[in-house]
């Protein structure tokens, strides 16, 4: 799953990259990878459906 977002027009998009790992009952566990420069791990995320 792949996240564009542009917080303006001057400024360049934001790539958001995720690995959904699971979806049980209402709840989806994914992973964010850091796509911009540096060095960072990926982050586990939970998130809800409502």
């Amino acid at each position: 799953m792949i996240e564009v977002i542009r917080p303006n027009e001057i400024s360049p998009p934001r790539n958001d990259l995720y690995k959904i790992m699971s979806i049980q009952n209402k709840t989806v566990t994914v992973v964010n990878y850091w796509t911009g420069w540096g060095n960072h791990k990926p982050d586990l995320q939970k998130f809800r459906i409502q």
